[in-house]
């Protein structure tokens, strides 16, 4: 199968990219390494909400103030789980 990587091509590109064997990574390493690519893909994702304020959409102020609760309900979740505290997950409809 073509572009398919062997364990040794995956094992080098993750030394290249971190600087260390993923078989020697610590729970530090390995935390450092998630968060940064789980923000990464949070924030763009969150800044894609912004694009809804263009003209080709129409919102109300009730459906706007619902969705930055939310937002803001799952933020102090997710923080607060980071903290070890227990929460319940948040859900989202209009």
């Amino acid at each position: 199968m073509a572009g398919k990587r062997t364990k040794a091509q995956r094992d080098a590109d993750f030394r290249k990219t971190w600087g260390y064997d993923m078989a020697k990574e610590t729970a530090e390493q390995r935390f450092r390494r998630l968060a940064m690519v789980r923000m990464n893909k949070v924030l763009k994702q969150v800044s894609l909400i912004g694009n809804l304020a263009g003209s080709r959409y129409k919102s109300t102020p009730q459906q706007i103030e619902k969705m930055e609760q939310a937002f803001r309900d799952t933020l102090t979740d997710v923080f607060s789980r980071l903290k070890g505290q227990a929460v319940a997950k948040v859900t989202f409809t209009l």
